[in-house]
């Protein structure tokens, strides 16, 4: 073995003249030897011949354009993490990865704990199929290219070559095994195994628990105190019922005479329902025009006119002010028997004449807009309407921005 691969081996002796030229034993190895120089040499080969060979094919990866990700100016750390991602992207595409894949494991890798919630509109179950596919193609291509590594760590040449020198020996039979055979160790799963995805499971609920949105718990948490409130007010109602029944008065199951009534008298009030018909619109023509009829009670509900001075008193309306003059008028806090008709009723009586009356709705209820021909008409209207009280409440008016 040394002296076929040590380069200063020992030169072979020559025989000297006059002696017979040895024999030429011609072993195994010599035969393997022109077999493999007959094969190296042989030009024309046939299709059954090609076809009986093992043949390893490698999946073929599209050019990826580094210029496509790296554009203007960068510097060479960013250069070559661009070019490092890459390749790594190209590596995983021959393995037979799509970009939707390449994308999906990239985060799985990166995001961690959040890579749930990126992909909450898939299903759990269905992205957990996809993922676990993913991992078992990468791992079996590691596995084919570790495989691949260990034998090509000794060249064929080589492994041909020692294999021919003593094939029956018990070195070269081992060597051979060894080879040909890639050790794989196998591990038996125990029961201490699925601790760890144990753990992850708790943790991961632990954390999709504690994300929750603390306003929905809140409210969950009043819905269920007002209910026991509910319960409290009603458990304590029914005991003092019972127990005010139960002192109020002595048992009269072994009673012969009547008892003497107390003084106290029960007033029984019947509260009886009054069913009437609803209150209709009624309609009259005056001066030509179509005009509803004020009920009296409509009318009767303008009691009286407070003073500016009695207005300011309110704690409400302390910084109260008319500003300045324009053709509209602003009127807010407004009763809710307050309509249109009762608005053009009290400036017909006071001889007023206005242009329109809008009573706004919606979030500004409680407000409307008068719109006067001149601003001597409009400061009219603002002294009659301005304090007048309505089912209690004050009309407070104000001039209205001028357009």
């Amino acid at each position: 073995m040394y002296s076929i691969f040590h380069t200063h081996s020992k030169t072979p002796k020559y025989i000297a003249e006059g002696e017979p030229p040895l024999k030429k034993i011609v072993t195994e190895g010599d035969i393997l030897i022109k077999k493999l120089v007959d094969n190296q040499l042989k030009t024309h080969t046939t299709l059954t011949e090609q076809l009986l060979q093992n043949k390893v094919f490698c999946s073929t990866g599209s050019f990826t354009d580094v210029t496509r990700d790296a554009k203007g100016k960068t510097e060479l750390k960013d250069f070559q993490s661009i070019i490092t991602n890459s390749s790594k992207d190209d590596e995983l595409l021959t393995k037979g990865l799509n970009s939707r894949d390449i994308e999906i494991y990239k985060d799985y890798i990166s995001l961690g704990s959040n890579f749930i919630l990126k992909y909450k509109d898939i299903n759990k179950e269905v992205l957990q199929q996809r993922l676990n596919q993913i991992l078992t193609i990468i791992e079996d291509s590691n596995k084919n290219n570790c495989s691949e590594s260990l034998e090509r760590s000794v060249s064929r040449h080589h492994q041909e070559y020692v294999n021919s020198l003593k094939p029956q020996s018990i070195e070269t039979k081992l060597f051979k095994f060894a080879s040909e055979n890639n050790s794989k160790t196998c591990r038996l799963l125990g029961p201490l195994d699925e601790l760890p995805e144990l753990e992850n499971e708790f943790m991961n609920d632990i954390r999709n628990f504690s994300k929750c949105d603390l306003k929905k718990i809140r409210k969950k948490a009043r819905s269920l105190g007002h209910k026991i409130d509910k319960l409290n007010e009603a458990t304590t109602s029914t005991i003092s019922k019972t127990k005010t029944s139960a002192v109020s008065r002595p048992t009269l199951w072994d009673v012969r005479e009547k008892p003497p009534s107390s003084g106290e008298k029960v007033e029984i009030i019947n509260k009886d329902k009054i069913y009437t018909c609803k209150q209709q619109n009624w309609y009259t023509i005056r001066d030509g025009k179509i005009v509803k009829i004020i009920d009296k009670m409509e009318k009767d509900c303008v009691t009286k006119k407070l003073t500016l001075e009695n207005l300011k008193n309110n704690p409400r309306f302390v910084n109260y002010e008319r500003g300045n003059p324009s053709q509209t008028l602003f009127l807010k806090n407004l009763a809710k028997s307050i309509t249109k008709e009762l608005l053009e009723q009290i400036l017909k009586d006071h001889k007023v004449n206005y242009c329109s009356i809008n009573l706004m709705n919606g979030k500004m209820k409680g407000q409307a807009f008068l719109h006067f021909q001149d601003e001597t008409l409009a400061e009219e209207g603002l002294e009659i309407l301005n304090g007048l009280m309505v089912d209690g409440r004050p009309i407070v008016v104000q001039f209205g921005n001028k357009k």
